[in-house]
């Protein structure tokens, strides 16, 4: 591990730490799949509101480490803000060029800048964020072990990409455009309600109601907040957020109940990112994450997401193996199951 050299970068120097890595990380912005563009207001004394709810061992304040290679050039970080319950992992090189020992030196660097505080979530693309919790996990011992909590795809979509059955026929009575400023007084109500559905139903969790508005209404007045109405209600909404050096990110897709299985959030996908990238110049892109085989998945799969390249991403944790204890509660299932059917022969 000679050749890598792990820094810790404190808040103090931001700016740095900003005009150090973000030339490197824009390379591979996409694989990363990371708002840079954002990631300066994320890291000031007054980020935005929190949406997600805190966990065990969090630490609320930054987290900002780098590993260095031998010309001094920057190639794995860690970022974390009070934002954000977990731990994002980035690389600025090729997983295939020393991943190992850069996640090793990583996972070192994140044991001993606070042995009381450990960090035990972890996000970003699987092989990075697997590497480093694992050498975690490793490095703590048993009883210690990686747990994925959710795993799935970062993919991208340019003008080239964009499915040829675009604009596909539709019933009347629906119209898919940006919510203007002027409409945020009417409009605003019912999309915080979705947004916050939207949030529940993915999460599992309750967003909270400031953190919700600012989103929204930030998004509306950038022109990033689109909507599917039917019959002039708002059937299916996302927004545009995110916004990287060569493109945005599609998030927070949402439909209502009642109008789901109708087609209504496919033509919302279909006409924001055709309307996006055909007024942007060649080679802008839209990238967001999906689970695949998913009824979102399969949209996005038709506008044309993933027709170039894909990246796994994850979302996992260190947690303590319940080892013998886990062993016996399979075994008492196994026997309840085996008595029950026993009983109905």
């Amino acid at each position: 591990m000679s050749n890598v050299v792990a820094q810790v970068v404190l808040y103090a120097n931001v700016d740095t730490f900003l005009s150090t890595v973000s030339a490197a990380l824009h390379k591979r912005e996409r694989s990363n799949n990371i708002p840079l563009g954002t990631l300066p207001r994320f890291l000031t004394d007054t980020p935005p509101a929190r949406l997600l709810p805190r966990v065990k061992n969090e630490d609320e304040g930054f987290i900002l480490l780098s590993t260095f290679d031998v010309r001094g050039e920057p190639c794995v970080f860690a970022i974390k803000t009070p934002a954000h319950p977990a731990v994002g992992i980035y690389a600025a090189i090729d997983p295939g060029q020393g991943l190992h020992k850069h996640c090793e030196a990583l996972a070192h660097a994140l044991l001993h800048r606070d042995k009381a505080r450990v960090p035990l979530h972890f996000y970003g693309d699987e092989r990075l964020v697997c590497g480093v919790a694992e050498a975690i996990a490793q490095r703590l011992g048993w009883p210690w072990v990686l747990q994925r909590e959710h795993t799935y795809n970062a993919v991208t979509l340019t003008r080239k990409g964009l499915s040829a059955e675009i604009p596909r026929k539709m019933e009347d009575g629906h119209e898919v455009r940006r919510v203007t400023a002027a409409e945020l007084e009417a409009l605003g109500e019912k999309l915080l309600e979705m947004h916050q559905a939207m949030f529940k139903e993915t999460w599992k969790v309750e967003a909270p109601m400031q953190a919700a508005k600012e989103i929204i209404t930030a998004c509306v007045k950038a022109g990033d907040a689109w909507v599917c109405f039917v019959d002039g209600q708002p059937a299916s909404v996302a927004l545009l957020t995110g916004e990287t050096s060569g493109g945005k990110s599609i998030s927070a897709v949402y439909t209502r109940p009642e109008y789901r299985k109708k087609g209504y959030a496919q033509a919302l996908v279909d006409t924001l990112s055709k309307a996006v990238l055909e007024e942007q110049p060649e080679g802008y892109y839209l990238c967001l994450s999906c689970v695949p085989e998913t009824s979102a998945g399969r949209i996005f799969a038709k506008t044309g997401f993933g027709s170039s390249q894909t990246y796994t991403m994850a979302n996992v944790k260190l947690a303590k193996d319940l080892g013998l204890a886990r062993l016996g509660l399979g075994i008492a299932i196994t026997i309840a199951i085996y008595a029950w059917a026993t009983y109905f022969v």
